[in-house]
């Protein structure tokens, strides 16, 4: 088991591991999954949450479903 760290050393690292990869913060929209091999579940599901969201006041995040 890892001994636990805080958010910002956590952000640290996944910058620096995003850096090693090569990948720009403007290549992950093109990395989101575009929601055509979606089952019928996941599409409920993804809508639901959606849903819940909005009843709650809250904006919900973007899906592609």
């Amino acid at each position: 088991m890892r001994d636990p760290i805080n958010v910002e050393d956590f952000v640290k690292m996944v910058e620096n591991r995003k850096k090693q990869l090569g990948i720009l913060d403007s290549d992950i929209e093109a990395m989101r999954n575009n929601g055509k091999r979606r089952t019928p579940e996941k599409r409920k599901q993804l809508a639901r949450i959606q849903r819940r969201a909005r009843r709650a006041g809250l904006v919900p995040l973007h899906a592609n479903f």
